[in-house]
C-alpha cells in the first residue's frame, strides 16, 4: 500500500521570543546541527538537520503582542489556496494568506475553529514518503488536544481526509487519525490544566527519562513528566527556554 501524499507532517517550526537562546538548546539536547542563513523580511532562518535530513526550523516570534513561542507544524496539501478556502468555510482562520516560497514551495498559517495553528503546504518538488520508522532525533508523531474532539475530527476528516479510529485509553479516549490505515496523528480532549487548544510535535528519543533529565539541565520546564503508555512505549513533555511546548516519545 503506497503511502499518501495529502495529510503527512513533513516540517517544523519553532516560533520563538529569543531564537539566539533556543538553538543551543535543541543542538544540544538532540543533536541537532543548525544552519543558519538569512532571509529576506524574517530576518536569521535557523534550519534544523538531523544527520543529512533536515526536519525543521528555528523563526523569530511573529504576530500580535502576547503570542508565546511556540511550534508549528506543516502539513501537506495538493492545494495552499483550496485549503485556506475550506478552512474559513469550516470555521477556522487563514492567520497568513498562502505564498511562495522560492524553490521550496508555498504556505500559509491557518487556526482551526478552536485555535489550534497549523500550516497548509505544498512542495515544488515531489518527496516519496519515506515508511521507514522515524530515527532518533527526528519528529515521530503529531497530537491535537482540544476541548471539542468531534468538531475536530469532522474539521480535519474534510481537510485533509483523514479517517479517525477510536482507541480506548485508561480514563480517557483517544483518536488515531491517517489513510487507509497509514497513522498520521493522534486527537484527544484537552485536559482541565492545559489553557488553549494546540497541535503538539513528538521527538523520537533513545530515552524519554535521560533526555528530559538533560532538558532540564538546559533550561527547561517538565510539563508531563515521564509517563508509560502500554505496548507502545514512554513519553513525556517539556517547554524549551522561552516556553515552547514540545514531546519527547521513546519507542518500546
Amino acid at each position: 500500500m503506497s503511502e499518501p501524499t495529502q495529510g503527512r507532517f513533513v516540517w517544523d517550526e519553532v516560533m520563538s521570543s529569543n531564537p539566539e537562546e533556543v538553538e543551543p538548546f535543541y543542538a544540544n539536547l538532540f543533536g541537532w546541527r543548525i544552519d543558519a542563513r538569512e532571509m529576506g523580511g524574517i530576518g536569521t532562518y535557523r534550519m534544523l538537520i538531523q544527520g543529512e535530513k533536515p526536519l525543521g526550523g528555528i523563526l523569530p516570534l511573529m504576530g500580535p503582542p502576547g503570542v508565546p513561542s511556540h511550534w508549528i507544524s506543516y502539513i501537506t496539501t495538493e492545494d495552499v489556496d483550496a485549503t485556506c478556502a475550506m478552512v474559513t468555510r469550516l470555521g477556522g482562520r487563514v492567520l497568513r494568506e498562502p505564498m511562495d516560497i522560492d524553490s521550496v514551495g508555498r504556505f500559509a498559517i491557518c487556526a482551526d475553529p478552536e485555535g489550534a495553528v497549523f500550516a497548509p503546504f505544498r512542495s515544488s518538488e515531489s518527496e516519496a514518503p519515506s515508511g521507514e520508522r522515524p530515527p532518533a532525533g527526528t519528529f515521530c508523531w503529531h497530537e491535537l488536544m482540544v476541548e471539542d474532539p468531534d468538531g475536530a475530527i469532522g474539521f480535519y476528516s474534510e481537510l485533509f481526509g483523514w479517517r479517525f479510529e477510536k482507541m480506548p485509553m485508561p480514563g480517557s479516549s483517544y483518536w488515531v487519525g491517517g489513510h487507509e490505515g497509514v497513522q498520521a496523528c493522534g486527537l484527544m480532549r484537552r485536559p482541565p490544566e492545559v489553557p488553549v487548544s494546540h497541535w503538539l510535535g513528538y521527538v523520537s528519543v533513545e530515552s524519554a527519562e535521560a533526555s528530559l533529565a538533560k532538558a532540564l539541565t538546559l533550561g527547561a520546564q517538565p510539563l508531563v513528566g515521564v509517563t508509560p503508555i502500554p505496548r507502545m512505549g514512554r513519553f513525556a513533555v517539556l517547554a524549551d527556554p522561552c516556553g515552547a511546548a514540545l514531546g519527547l516519545f521513546e519507542l518500546a
